[in-house]
């Protein structure tokens, strides 16, 4: 590889590399608490911004959580509303009906044929 005389190859330490090797987990946690919140109030709708205020977790990886779910067909747009302090409308997101639905019907399935 040809790289000018003046620039130096940079390595990564250690401590980064294993951040970004931690990386697929903590997506995994983030996605599996927000699932969890989403599944515990079914019938509320929550804007990003209140998602990062419940969850603690900054709005980028909110962003990211929220297309993951939405691709799983997990939650759904449940409309739009005035942001209080920006006082700009948002979307409101909310756990789908029939999503919450089929997980009660699986539960109810185990008990009947025993397991659990």
């Amino acid at each position: 590889m040809n790289r000018p005389k003046n620039q130096k190859c940079r390595r990564r330490p250690d401590s980064q590399l294993a951040a970004y090797a931690a990386t697929p987990e903590l997506r995994i946690t983030e996605f599996k608490k927000a699932r969890t919140f989403f599944q515990a109030h079914p019938t509320q709708a929550y804007s990003r911004a209140d998602l990062c205020d419940i969850l603690n977790l900054p709005i980028n990886h909110i962003t990211r959580i929220v297309y993951d779910l939405s691709d799983a067909d997990i939650i759904r747009v449940a409309g739009k509303r005035i942001n209080p302090r920006s006082g700009i409308r948002v979307e409101v997101l909310q756990l789908r009906p029939e999503n919450g639905q089929n997980n009660d019907a699986v539960e109810v399935n185990r008990e009947e044929v025993g397991h659990e």
